[in-house]
């Protein structure tokens, strides 16, 4: 049975990413929501009929919540470091990370607070909760790096590879997904709300006019940069 309940995560895994990212971008964010409680519902399923589903949160408690949030805030660091040096060795990577960015271009704030946070808990479950414990840690780590591709962008399956071994780690470590949860929504929220990477603008103005500052008729609009 658990073979036949990881081939079937992988496969839901990979619809569910091309259902998010093969069509036109207007309407992600509900799509999200829709990929969110699919993944959770899968796992959950799964998890239950494996009886492993308590087991998979592990234990809960305050310490839970810090050890997460000090993760995911180093990470969140080291994150700003390793853009700054790619920028600086591949200028491609500031293009790839802009459009990943201007994906909420035009969106208000409190229509991607939710599948921001659904999505973080969602990928948990289903990688670091159903794949890595029961298929080993290089599957879950895999699938969830593998499954990027579907957006075309190597920025996007770096940092999947990159932040899914933090998170993948930190469940080990804690044999459970309170910790990894917290750190991996705390590091998606802050990258996308408060302290954006480096030469990227800040959370785009919710009345649809992007970059937050004031250009000219005819001015050109500087590119932005790492630097």
């Amino acid at each position: 049975m658990t073979s036949v309940l990881l081939v079937g995560a992988i496969v839901v895994a990979a619809i569910c990413w091309a259902v998010l990212f093969v069509p036109e971008r207007d309407g992600i964010w509900t799509r999200s929501w829709i990929v969110a409680t699919v993944l959770v519902a899968y796992s959950t399923v799964a998890l239950l009929a494996l009886d492993d589903l308590a087991e998979a949160f592990g234990p809960l408690g305050i310490a839970e919540y810090a050890i997460g949030a000090a993760v995911g805030g180093a990470w969140l660091i080291g994150t700003h470091v390793g853009h700054v040096v790619l920028c600086r060795f591949c200028p491609t990577f500031l293009d790839q990370t802009r459009d990943l960015y201007a994906i909420a271009a035009g969106d208000q704030r409190r229509a991607i607070v939710g599948p921001i946070v659904a999505m973080g808990v969602a990928e948990e479950m289903m990688f670091r909760g159903l794949l890595q414990p029961e298929g080993g840690f290089a599957l879950g780590l895999a699938v969830y790096t593998v499954v990027q591709l579907v957006e075309k962008k190597w920025a996007l399956v770096l940092a999947a590879l990159s932040g899914g071994t933090v998170w993948g780690l930190l469940a080990w470590w804690r044999d459970g997904l309170v910790a990894a949860i917290v750190a991996h929504v705390l590091w998606t929220s802050i990258l996308t709300f408060v302290w954006p990477l480096r030469g990227l603008r800040r959370y785009p103005d919710p009345r649809g006019g992007g970059d937050r500052r004031h250009v000219a008729p005819g001015q050109p609009v500087a590119r932005p940069s790492c630097r």
